[in-house]
């Protein structure tokens, strides 16, 4: 990722930072940007729900999208550009069961070995069925409606072929109140793997069909002083729960 050859993290002069499977489970990420805010000298700002997501590293300039990043799926970019309006990178990655690991660049070597990547790369890399297993996950929503199914399962074959694939599914209203079914669809990845003595060759699939609401700013009343302000909802909005302006993403 952004080297001109494989390296750990420890042989490497460059600021890398990897979060595994299980820190990911901790996490519990809705989008790649609630991922990316774990990782040391990242700024992520996920407020406009699952995509549309403003990300930057190292005090670098925060625009619209990822201007100066890359986002990489399996070392390879999800668009050349990160700051197009309203489909920026993140709006294509999403998180599930399929993730093993995020790896982090910062800086460095980026910019030479990356397309549009002066910041660095974020590079969400998946399982290739190493080791055999699966599993699957149902979640609801406590106080707001959604219903999500996740899944994934991946073995070798023998000593030369292994395969992996998974996704999800979901549906409802989100997390704020839109008066009607805001998301609704999901995603299916595969993958399969030839082993030679020397390297790989790897077939990928992906297919993304995913409706999530974007949430723009909205209004608020405020009184008092600026020592003192009382921010409240505007009379027939609740500024909680309630969305102002959205669309499918």
């Amino acid at each position: 990722m952004g080297t001109a050859a494989p390296l750990s993290r420890m042989r490497s002069s460059t600021a890398i930072s990897t979060l595994d499977a299980e820190q990911l489970r901790q996490i519990v990420p809705d989008s790649a940007s609630d991922i990316l805010r774990s990782v040391p000298g990242v700024l992520s700002q996920s407020s406009g729900g699952e995509g549309n997501a403003n990300a930057t590293a190292r005090g670098l300039p925060l625009s619209g999208g990822a201007k100066l990043m890359l986002y990489q799926e399996d070392g390879l970019p999800v668009l050349d550009f990160g700051d197009i309006d309203f489909a920026t990178a993140d709006t294509f990655v999403r998180p599930d069961f399929t993730l093993e690991r995020v790896e982090v660049l910062r800086g460095g070597s980026a910019a030479t070995f990356a397309n549009n990547a002066p910041g660095g790369i974020f590079n969400f890399i998946s399982r290739t069925g190493e080791v055999a297993g699966g599993s699957i996950g149902l979640s609801r929503g406590l106080d707001f409606d959604r219903t999500r199914v996740d899944f994934r399962y991946g073995r070798p074959l023998n000593d030369d072929w292994r395969f992996h694939f998974g996704g999800f599914y979901r549906q409802g209203e989100g997390p704020r109140t839109v008066g009607f079914r805001g998301e609704d669809g999901g995603q299916f990845k595969a993958n399969a793997t030839r082993t030679f003595d020397q390297g790989y060759v790897r077939v990928s699939v992906k297919l993304l069909d995913d409706h999530a609401p974007v949430f723009l700013p909205v209004p608020v009343s405020i009184t008092g002083t600026t020592a003192d302000p009382h921010i409240a909802s505007l009379p027939g909005f609740d500024v909680l729960h309630g969305a102002m302006q959205l669309f499918p993403a």
